[in-house]
């Protein structure tokens, strides 16, 4: 897991598409929820989401970098390294998503509107996690190909 305070930095970390960085950066309350697709490798998909305190599973990715970048609010995210997990519901032979109980040694960041989170496929997390109170949010959530990593 690694925190950045401005998402131009991601072009450090991966061969992204500048229009994926581009979007990132412009993004605003205002755009619209919805699925922006930037190359095979690379989409980002902008969310409204409530933030809660529901600790009960996490998720973890196989092929897929997430980078969650907040647009407006708050949150708490709670990440730990899979290995070792206890698994929940494994990915479909297709998917990217692994579903694991969730660990009580797990670390937590909060980051604000204009910061971003970068997950591996090593990291478990749990996002949309509420600070202090639940509370509405938006959020953009790239999905990178781990692939594409320098």
């Amino acid at each position: 897991m690694i925190k950045i305070t401005n998402i131009r930095e991601l072009g450090n970390y991966f061969n992204i598409p500048r229009e994926a960085i581009d979007f990132l950066a412009s993004l605003t309350p205002d755009t619209e929820n919805g699925k922006y697709v930037f190359s095979e490798d690379c989409f980002v998909n902008v969310q409204t989401v409530e933030t809660k305190c529901e600790r009960n599973a996490m998720e973890g990715h196989v092929r897929n970098v997430d980078v969650q970048f907040l647009i407006e609010g708050e949150e708490r995210m709670y990440y730990v390294d899979k290995a070792g997990l206890e698994v929940k519901k494994p990915a479909s032979p297709t998917g990217d998503t692994t579903i694991y109980f969730f660990d009580e040694k797990s670390e937590t960041v909060t980051y604000v509107a204009g910061e971003a989170i970068i997950l591996y496929p090593e990291d478990a997390h749990l996002p949309n996690c509420a600070v202090d109170e639940p509370r509405v949010i938006k959020k953009a959530v790239a999905k990178i190909n781990v692939a594409t990593k320098k």
